[in-house]
């Protein structure tokens, strides 16, 4: 048992074992993946953070999808749109949608301001798809998309379409 813990083992069986005892072994194990995954999130976000707290600003080309075994990589400029759903968010990207373990403030630190707007505490746009600006009342403003889907502008934001508006280039 001790050589075993050397090596950082989880758990450890001794014959005879019963099926209870697997089940235990098993979910330990299950659970230290768990950890170890959160763990790897937990660095990648402190990289990403670095990166954007960096000097010359670089903002992110590529988002890896992982779904079971494989990793899709989607291309930034392909987001339609990115909207919180608890700890994580919704990248909508042609058509699809994928779920990543990242809070939207990240999302909105290391994404470009030059394409992509923040438009509501839950919502980011790119600000290429917008092909509306809608306003059916004083209060009420939204953003139409290519795909037809329109996002709620909140009253904090309201000048970030004020900006679009005028937009110069």
């Amino acid at each position: 048992a001790v050589r075993a813990f050397e090596v950082n083992a989880v758990d450890y069986l001794l014959k005879p074992f019963d099926d209870a005892r697997v089940h235990a072994a098993v979910d330990r194990v299950m659970a230290q993946v768990e950890r170890d995954r959160g763990a790897a999130t937990d660095r990648a976000q402190a990289a990403l953070l670095t990166m954007a707290a960096g000097r010359e600003r670089t903002y992110l080309r590529r988002l890896a999808v992982t779904r079971g075994e494989r990793s899709e990589i989607i291309r930034v400029e392909s987001v339609d749109r990115v909207e919180a759903e608890g700890k994580y968010v919704r990248i909508w990207s042609a058509g699809r949608s994928h779920l990543l373990r990242r809070p939207i403030s990240l999302m909105a630190e290391i994404l470009d301001p030059a394409v992509f707007v923040r438009v509501s505490r839950s919502a980011i746009v790119n600000i290429e798809r917008i092909t509306e600006i809608i306003q059916p009342t004083l209060r009420d403003c939204y953003v139409a998309l290519e795909g037809g889907e329109r996002v709620k502008v909140t009253r904090g934001y309201r000048g970030v379409i004020d900006r679009l508006m005028f937009d110069l280039e």
